[in-house]
């Protein structure tokens, strides 16, 4: 067998959009629930009987409440949130896995057109190891990514402690949560452009800002995020904590392999 050098050159960049494009379709749906909430139809169509069903069992009216209706989506959102960022952050930890490892040689049939397939593939089984893992818990998974700023590392924490809770122990936080999250802000000088319309004398400079923001949820309390939480956290993820998360990748594990043995008759 021969030995040949290829150049294998990974974009994680794939991974970042993948999980923006999903917190995206997650705070549209949230967003078209809320509406239908306030304005009723979703208690409306929820009363009507569907055009396929041959019985209709009608739901118990206090189960329509628009404030638990409201909770259950924001609730949802925000899981559906959770479980997009650890299916990226099992992408990222993919890289460092394959990287860390040597790649299977590859079979002297495979054309070079097909060794996109071949290391797809090969990504694909790191990640299943990875996801699989189930000694490898989500606080673990954070502890893999050196370089992440604390603040960041906290705010992932507190995601996942939410999402414990929710999920495990009734919505009720069993400790204090602080879940740290960012906004952008309009403002003229230092002052925060709260409503419109809002003179500007002359010399003042409009600008946007990031500021810190914080969610705190005290201990032996139910869980209760606003929706404001969930655009601030969908902020957040998609352009400070899943960017960040990317630059914890060396550059060797971008590329993941460079030199791989090939099978050659």
């Amino acid at each position: 067998m021969q030995a040949i050098n290829i150049n294998i050159n990974i974009n994680p960049q794939i991974y970042l959009a993948h999980l923006v494009a999903a917190i995206g379709g997650h705070i549209s749906d949230l967003r078209n629930a809320l509406r239908t909430i306030e304005d009723d139809s979703f208690s409306s169509r929820a009363r009507q009987q569907g055009p396929n069903m041959i019985v209709h069992i009608r739901a118990a009216e206090a189960s329509l409440g628009k404030d638990d209706t409201t909770q259950r989506a924001i609730n949802n959102c925000f899981l559906a949130m959770t479980r997009s960022l650890i299916t990226f952050v099992d992408r990222v930890l993919a890289l460092k896995k394959a990287a860390s490892q040597a790649m299977p040689n590859i079979p002297a049939d495979v054309a070079n057109d097909s060794l996109g397939p071949f290391v797809e593939a090969h990504l694909e089984d790191c990640y299943r190891r990875i996801s699989e893992d189930t000694g490898l818990t989500n606080p673990k998974k954070v502890g893999m990514l050196a370089g992440l700023p604390e603040w960041i590392r906290d705010s992932m924490l507190a995601m996942f402690a939410i999402r414990r809770a929710l999920e495990h122990h009734a919505g009720v936080a069993k400790n204090d949560i602080r879940l740290g999250l960012r906004r952008t802000i309009l403002s003229i000088g230092d002052e925060e452009l709260k409503n419109l319309p809002m003179e500007v004398k002359g010399g003042g400079t409009l600008s946007i800002k990031i500021v810190e923001a914080e969610t705190h949820l005290t201990a032996n309390t139910s869980i209760r995020l606003s929706d404001i939480d969930i655009e601030y956290l969908f902020f957040t993820l998609q352009s400070i904590i899943g960017p960040a998360i990317l630059q914890t990748l060396a550059p060797a594990e971008q590329a993941p392999n460079a030199s791989a043995a090939v099978g050659i008759e």
